[in-house]
């Protein structure tokens, strides 16, 4: 009996993580303590290496505010067994990030779900082999080989056939790339 109590005491407070301090505005930039206790408070939800800087984390889809964490590594890269000096966080996707003026940011991922989404705050940054698919691109970027388009994909019903839509936005229109019919998966044949 006490092993089974035990276990409804321990859950709930195992799966439950707040996402935002208390008492703190939404939005609001935080204080050093504050990053640090909100850095706590989002173990395992963002980057081990990534600080936030506001208090607006939502969910997995809106992961927050972040600072840009300059730091480098150097590793052996897994196919070529070369020695490369990589960035030591490198997927900020589904995050705001503020990354210094006049930075050069090469390999890391800022791709975000909805097309043209602010998620990057800097001026005069260089992108080098970044993805940066449905992130606002600024003019004062400059961009070299990086992912840089707006896609969105949608459900359409044709015929009784539920479509699954890619498109990708050219000249502010949206051109369909791709689609994958999923009545299929819903209704397999045995």
């Amino acid at each position: 009996m006490i092993k089974y109590l035990l276990l409804f005491i321990l859950i709930p407070s195992i799966c439950y993580a707040r996402t935002t301090l208390e008492g703190v505005p939404e939005n609001a930039v935080l204080t050093k303590s504050q990053q640090i206790e909100q850095k706590g408070n989002l173990r395992g939800l963002i980057g081990k290496f990534i600080q936030p800087v506001k208090n607006d984390y939502k969910d997995n889809s809106n992961r927050g505010t972040v600072k840009f964490n300059t730091k480098m590594i150097t590793r052996r890269h897994h196919i070529s067994q070369e020695i490369e000096t990589i960035h030591q966080s490198r997927n900020y996707s589904k995050m705001k990030t503020i990354i210094e003026d006049d930075s050069i940011i090469k390999n890391v991922n800022f791709s975000q779900l909805k097309p043209h989404t602010n998620a990057i705050t800097g001026k005069n940054i260089t992108f080098i082999e970044c993805n940066l698919v449905n992130v606002v691109i600024d003019p004062t970027w400059d961009i070299t080989n990086s992912k840089s388009i707006h896609m969105r994909d949608r459900v359409q019903v044709i015929d009784g056939d539920t479509w699954q839509i890619r498109e990708i936005e050219k000249d502010d229109i949206w051109k369909e790339v791709s689609r994958e019919n999923l009545s299929d998966d819903l209704n397999p044949t045995p």
